[in-house]
């Protein structure tokens, strides 16, 4: 043991400028894409939804994408950079226009809000937690400004790629065929892309199966 080199576990390693209170707070918004992949997983897992499943899928394939580019490319991070290895393309800038094209489209093409404002609200969200991601990677000192921009642009096409993909063709073709096998139905796994408005379909049928339970009592 004594032989051993001991090292850390890269994924939430984060420095940040002692005394700089804007160091501090953008800081704290590194492990976002992982959170964010945290909360869909639990969605997924309680939704069960083909869509959410093309979705996190998708981040895998992101993923995939920047470290093929990274090797390809072979940029290294900037001078003084606390994290080693390439930086080109940004993988938190990727990451994050991913996730915002896929989730705009998402509001824009597949979801129905009663009030019109709810989607361009969420996207604005969106946008401004993106943006202040890719700036954190520059204040931070581990990716250049180009190094993110070019992040931001392979994650916004890979996101529209991906959501037509599924779109299209993945969710008329494949979806069906997955909702309907036994094991799909046993594990209440489902494709609700064709219901223009879920949650009040669900609110409804609570409603309803609410009624009739209180008829019986």
């Amino acid at each position: 043991l004594e032989s051993m080199v001991a090292k850390s576990l890269s994924i939430f390693y984060i420095e940040y400028q002692e005394g700089d209170p804007l160091s501090y707070l953008l800081a704290w918004t590194v492990p976002l894409p992982y959170f964010i992949v945290a909360m869909h997983f639990a969605v997924l897992l309680f939704r069960r939804e083909l869509w959410s499943a093309w979705t996190f899928a998708g981040y895998f394939a992101n993923e995939v994408v920047n470290h093929l580019l990274k090797d390809v490319i072979k940029q290294p991070r900037p001078p003084g950079s606390y994290k080693p290895g390439n930086g080109m393309p940004s993988d938190h800038a990727q990451f994050m226009f991913n996730f915002l094209v896929l989730f705009s489209l998402l509001v824009s093409v597949r979801c129905r809000f009663q009030n019109k404002l709810a989607a361009p609200f969420l996207q604005l969200c969106t946008l401004g937690a993106a943006l202040i991601v890719c700036y954190s990677r520059v204040y931070s000192g581990v990716h250049t400004v180009s190094q993110v921009a070019a992040g931001a642009i392979v994650g916004s096409v890979f996101g529209a790629f991906w959501f037509f993909l599924g779109h299209r063709f993945v969710a008329p073709i494949i979806f069906p065929v997955i909702s309907s096998l036994p094991i799909a139905r046993y594990f209440y796994i489902r494709d609700s892309t064709n219901v223009p408005n879920v949650l009040a379909v669900e609110y409804e049928a609570c409603e309803k199966a609410g009624s009739v339970q209180k008829k019986r009592l």
